[in-house]
């Protein structure tokens, strides 16, 4: 009688292919391959300790964490040893921090004012920030807006944080006071000649 011995499947960390972590906290949408070399196909995968199989080796919706891989039969019953695969969570959120209300007053000889202020954001990928303003002064674009010319009155300053996990915005006003006092400009004396020839001087 011949016995045949038959070699175990082999996982190891070169087994493990197309590692993608989860895009964005709480989407567990993360994932691997696995693919055994020797042994005989086809082979039953497992992460949960052979609770559950698979024959492809993919293994998808993963929540972040240390996933054991195993092959738990092949063809003959042989199994393998075991790998670990990590999935992290490496992006987060974005947030926008938006200062007080800002105070300004108009510039010489002009209703607005240049208001200058900052802006902080976090979140992985770092965050698009873009800014809209309504009120007294109107218009929107990239970046918070810090530098632009407000009018005189209230303008509310919308700033907005995008990332592929979200949006978050913050706002506070920005207050322009024209203090400066008007400055009437008065023509020089005019004289006009009237019907009977008396000179009459017309004082401003």
């Amino acid at each position: 009688e011949t016995v045949t011995v038959q070699p175990n499947p082999i996982l190891d960390n070169s087994s493990i292919s197309d590692i993608i972590n989860e895009s964005c906290p709480g989407a567990s949408d993360g994932s691997f391959l696995a693919t055994a070399t020797s042994g005989t196909s086809p082979y039953d995968y497992s992460i949960d300790g052979g609770s559950t199989t698979n024959n492809s080796g993919s293994f998808t919706g993963l929540a972040p964490g240390v996933y054991t891989v195993q092959v738990t039969s092949d063809f003959y019953g042989c199994v393998s040893l075991p790998v670990n695969v990590t999935i992290t969570s490496p992006n987060s959120p974005p947030t926008v921090s938006c200062p007080g209300n800002q105070a300004a007053n108009s510039s010489a000889g002009m209703c607005s004012a240049i208001v200058i202020y900052s802006t902080s954001s976090t979140g992985v990928p770092a965050p698009d920030i873009t800014y809209s303003f309504s009120g007294a002064t109107t218009g929107s674009g990239t970046g918070n807006g810090s530098g632009s010319a407000f009018n005189v009155g209230t303008t509310t300053v919308t700033v907005t944080a995008t990332n592929s996990c979200g949006t978050d915005n913050c706002s506070f006003d920005v207050v322009v006071t024209d203090t400066e006092n008007p400055v009437i400009t008065c023509p020089a004396n005019i004289g006009i000649c009237n019907p009977d020839r008396k000179s009459t001087r017309l004082n401003s």
